[in-house]
């Protein structure tokens, strides 16, 4: 069954944002269903596909989290944190490198305003 489910956000011009499922599955992945979190409420939002665009700017806190389904079952995402207009958001150039023990990680952020990174 589906396994490893993530989603990655992709900033675009205009206040758009690409949300994009992964997930691994012998047999591969046939359907890919999203889900809204909103005030603590969640509803499917009827959109399939692996990839969709959702709008930022929104002054309330929203999340997004996928479903993968293959023939022998289905995995979920952790849900990813739509930026809001005073938001800060991690883009997806960020990463991490392992040599022998250490462990280094470069987070590159965008935001609207100063913020604090832990």
């Amino acid at each position: 069954s589906p396994r490893n489910t993530s989603v990655r956000m992709i900033l675009e011009n205009g206040g758009r944002i690409s949300l994009r499922c992964f997930s691994a599955g012998n047999p591969e992945v046939h359907n890919f269903t999203w889900f809204k979190i909103s005030q603590g409420e969640v509803t499917n939002e009827k959109l399939a596909g692996q990839t969709i665009v959702v709008l930022n700017g929104f002054e309330e806190e929203i999340s997004y989290y996928c479903e993968a389904t293959n023939l022998l079952g289905s995995s979920q995402s952790l849900p990813i944190r739509i930026p809001t207009e005073y938001g800060a958001v991690i883009l997806p150039e960020s990463r991490c490198t392992q040599y022998l023990t250490n462990l280094t990680c470069l987070c590159l952020i965008r935001a609207h305003a100063s913020i604090n990174v832990t």
